[in-house]
């Protein structure tokens, strides 16, 4: 295991993450141990190469799992990095497959509902305290 391998090892996700954003501030040495230990920790990291942005996830190609304590050894990382642009135009599902979805979507914004329902009523209510009388004076509906 090399120093770079150890030195990503005990750094945080975080760090991880915040490395491969601008992965290609770093030697080739230091690419290679942070795409290993990316790959070692199966993280979905955004890793940035000179300025265009691709989405690695922990599976790159050319990353086997190794385990350093035995000498085995980390294989350098193939996968390419390219951005690469998707379209979906069509979703091919039956029927009442699609039913039962937009059955179970419904059901589900039932919460959504009475949660907006509930700030509406206290936001109005709020509204009327503070202001019923000049509403009411503004309206003509003062006794």
């Amino acid at each position: 295991m090399s120093i770079a391998d150890d030195v990503w090892r005990r750094k945080s996700d975080e760090e991880l993450e915040a490395a491969g954003g601008a992965i290609h501030e770093y030697t080739e040495e230091g690419r290679k141990a942070i795409l290993a230990e990316i790959s070692r920790r199966s993280l979905d990291v955004v890793v940035s190469k000179e300025g265009t942005e691709v989405e690695e996830r922990g599976d790159i190609e050319g990353v086997e799992s190794a385990d350093p304590d035995r000498g085995e050894q980390w294989s350098q990382p193939t996968r390419s990095t390219s951005l690469s642009r998707v379209s979906v135009v069509d979703i091919n599902m039956p029927f009442w497959s699609m039913v039962i979805f937009m059955v179970k979507w419904a059901i589900a914004s039932i919460p959504a509902f009475i949660v907006l329902f509930v700030i509406l009523v206290v936001v109005g209510a709020t509204v009327a305290a503070a202001f019923g009388g000049v509403l009411a004076a503004l309206v003509g509906l003062s006794r």
